[in-house]
């Protein structure tokens, strides 16, 4: 998977988490369902990445 496959699939579940809550598990599914040769590392960096920038919490999920 290229660099800007991995760009696309952040950005992608930006989308999805402006429009309401997921939970890791579902936005894990989306993304490798859009991008199927997607590698699990990388998939992991974008979580990673939300969950630090706060943008995805299953707390907040579940309260949804």
């Amino acid at each position: 998977m290229s660099e800007e496959t991995s760009k696309q699939a952040k950005n992608y579940a930006l989308y999805l988490l402006a429009m309401r809550e997921y939970s890791q598990k579902l936005i894990i599914q989306k993304i490798k369902l859009r991008y199927k040769d997607i590698s699990n590392t990388q998939i992991d960096q974008i979580i990673t990445y939300l969950i630090e920038s706060n943008y995805l919490s299953n707390t907040r999920y579940a309260q949804a």
